[in-house]
């Protein structure tokens, strides 16, 4: 209670996860970002870009890849911070996220603001293995941990952009992508 307590008081709002317990959830239920310039409720807990400037970049390389693009999915799409600037941008976007709190924040969000996002909830590993169907793009933004299995099973990317914090993740989903006939441009 005591961490709860000072947590609250120095926080808006956020979560501990402690395993094998469920969430605690402090302060505001819903944290209020902004999200290429637009005000953006999502769950508490999930991961955002520390910097909003760095956030930004991201967003207009990602829209940059994306240009053309009709159909996306965004893989580890959180709460929706690619998947709607994609839908923005009128690409009929699937965001596959495993945590239910951000996929339901998601969902909540993308319905608030009209927005073609369809969210899975669901693991990008199992997802992708039921082979889904042709999408122009894909964006793949996974944790440090990086792609792994799933690197062999995007072959319904027309493009693909992968975004990586994690060098020697990187390193290794690159080259799990080039042994299944994927060719690094940039």
């Amino acid at each position: 209670r005591a961490v709860v307590a000072l947590l609250e008081a120095r926080f808006a709002g956020g979560s501990v996860r402690c395993p094998g317990r469920a969430p605690i959830v402090f302060g505001e239920t819903q944290v209020l970002r902004t999200v290429d310039a637009v005000p953006t409720r999502c769950a508490p807990g999930g991961f955002a870009q520390a910097n909003p400037a760095v956030n930004d970049l991201l967003i207009a390389h990602v829209r940059e890849a994306a240009a053309g693009a009709r159909t996306a999915c965004d893989l580890y799409a959180g709460a929706g911070n690619f998947a709607f600037p994609l839908a923005a941008a009128g690409i009929a976007t699937v965001a596959v996220e495993s945590d239910a709190d951000l996929a339901a924040s998601g969902r909540a969000e993308a319905a608030r603001r009209g927005l073609a996002v369809r969210f899975v909830e669901e693991r990008v590993e199992r997802y992708v293995r039921r082979k889904p169907a042709p999408v122009d793009f894909v964006l793949a933004d996974p944790p440090r941990a990086g792609l792994d299995k799933a690197a062999t099973h995007l072959g319904f990317a027309g493009r693909l952009l992968l975004i990586s914090c994690h060098l020697p993740a990187a390193v290794r989903d690159l080259k799990a992508l080039a042994a299944s006939g994927w060719r690094v441009e940039r």
